[in-house]
């Protein structure tokens, strides 16, 4: 009889306890989500700094290191802030990812920066050209980048994937805008287009737009009406302006006439104004993060109190139903032994006379 009450109450605590495990999950999952998103904050802030310090020392060296020395070793102290506080993070960010690929790319992240130092020295000893000098920066800044995309497919929620994917495309779109704002800025320092940096202009403008249309595609309307009011204005125009002048000058086989100076300056101000954008993007996952939080964690309060309810109904019934099969039970018993006790000796003794034995009838439960 036990087991005939227990199993039905068993199954309906196994069912109601594997819901409210299916909301701890996605309670778990949304905090993963906030703890990531804050990570990748600090991992854009990085790249952010990088950016400036590849496009400065580019710079320098293709003046034939005459000129920027002092921007450059400013800029390293501001990205040295940043790589310190990508550190921090990634020490209490690492036991959080669950992720094997994301944990991959992390490690590809941070040996990539170890060689930061080396490329510094090499700068500082004149030991590089151009390209080598980007190089380096580019390499490091791809695997950082590379971290935020990871960290991104491993998002279960279909809308905080969709905006960790424009957070991607943005960060992807602003990579190459800095990089051609570094490059050109080397150009422009040179005097002139060397091998193959006509291509490289077309390269990476075209690389810009083409990230910036999955941006404008996977992002909220919201935030491209934002970044297309934000992103704007006389700097903006003046860099579109002295890009156009460039790309003019490279097909007409002209040497560039642009002022490094005032490149830097326009393109700057491009740069920064999306990296406000980027950072409203993170701000939007991190708040999909927080909404589903919320409801998971209602979810599991209302699972567990449906949980606790169908555990006291089924008690309820379970001891209501033992009760009724008690007395039924204790009917039979008295049945039999009314029959072994009271009939079969009736039946025994009246056998040898021929007397008919009055039928026994079971108590009423």
């Amino acid at each position: 009889m036990a087991a005939i009450v227990v199993a039905p109450l068993v199954a309906l605590v196994v069912a109601s306890t594997r819901q409210a495990y299916a909301a701890l999950d996605r309670a778990a999952e949304a905090g993963r989500v906030t703890r990531n998103t804050a990570f990748a904050v600090s991992v854009n802030t990085l790249v952010h700094e990088l950016q400036r310090e590849r496009g400065l020392s580019g710079g320098y060296v293709g003046s034939g290191y005459r000129t920027g020395l002092d921007q450059v070793a400013a800029q390293r102290t501001k990205a040295d802030e940043a790589l310190n506080a990508f550190g921090a993070r990634a020490g209490g960010a690492r036991p959080a990812l669950a992720a094997a690929s994301v944990r991959v790319a992390l490690d590809d992240a941070e040996a990539a920066l170890r060689g930061l130092d080396r490329q510094r020295a090499a700068i500082d000893n004149k030991a590089l050209d151009v390209a080598g000098t980007l190089s380096y920066y580019t390499g490091a800044i791809t695997k950082l980048l590379a971290v935020d995309q990871a960290m991104g497919n491993v998002i279960d929620d279909p809308e905080a994937a969709r905006i960790a994917v424009a957070f991607v495309d943005l960060s992807e779109s602003k990579e190459f805008g800095a990089l051609e704002r570094g490059f050109m800025n080397s150009v422009f320092s040179a005097g002139r287009f060397g091998p193959g940096d006509y291509g490289r202009l077309l390269t990476l403008v075209a690389e810009q737009e083409a990230w910036f249309a999955l941006f404008r595609t996977t992002a909220d309307p919201e935030v491209v009406r934002y970044y297309d009011q934000h992103v704007r204005g006389p700097e903006v125009e003046r860099a579109a302006a002295l890009r156009a002048q460039a790309l003019a000058e490279g097909a007409e086989g002209r040497d560039p006439s642009v002022r490094p100076a005032e490149w830097w300056s326009v393109m700057t101000v491009k740069i920064d104004l999306m990296r406000d954008v980027e950072l409203r993007v993170a701000e939007e996952l991190r708040g999909r993060a927080a909404a589903v939080s919320a409801d998971a964690n209602a979810a599991v309060a209302r699972d567990l109190a449906a949980a606790l309810l169908v555990v006291g109904l089924s008690l309820a019934l379970s001891v209501f139903t033992a009760r009724r099969m008690a007395r039924t039970l204790r009917g039979l018993r008295d049945a039999a032994h009314d029959a072994a006790d009271v009939r079969l000796p009736a039946v025994v003794a009246a056998h040898p006379r021929g007397r008919r034995v009055p039928e026994a009838h079971a108590p009423q439960p």
